[in-house]
């Protein structure tokens, strides 16, 4: 009982000291500190998910870019890659790295265009 007294004395010396609307927003201030706090504590989490995902998802990742390097130098010598990077004769593929590259551009220009729309309509 003694905590609620006060508070409703701080209330009301706060309204005394500043006006009523100035308590307001020390209120509101108050209030959107919480839920920053709230916000970042959840973005704390997800952040320790993810890092656990690409952990576990490591070793796979490096097999594919092994097997990609293989496959790179096995095929370097080949005289009639097109611009795609396949071989019009043999049909083997070359420059995967570079390849992947591009799709990596093209993927990342793709996410940001998502993320402005999403920006811009909210």
């Amino acid at each position: 009982m003694l905590g609620v007294y006060v508070v409703i004395t701080i209330v009301i010396l706060c309204i005394a000291y500043a006006g009523v609307e100035e308590t307001m927003r020390l209120f509101a201030y108050l209030d959107l500190q919480l839920r920053y706090t709230w916000v970042r504590f959840r973005m704390y989490l997800m952040r320790r998910k993810l890092e656990q995902q690409l952990i576990k998802d490591l070793p796979d990742y490096n097999k594919l870019i092994k097997e990609l390097k293989k496959m790179t130098e096995e095929n370097r010598d080949c005289p009639t890659l097109n611009w795609i990077g396949r071989c019009e004769k043999c049909g083997a593929t070359g420059s995967m790295v570079s390849m992947s590259g591009v799709a990596l551009g093209i993927h990342l220009t793709l996410v940001s265009l998502t993320l402005l729309v999403l920006f811009v309509t909210s």
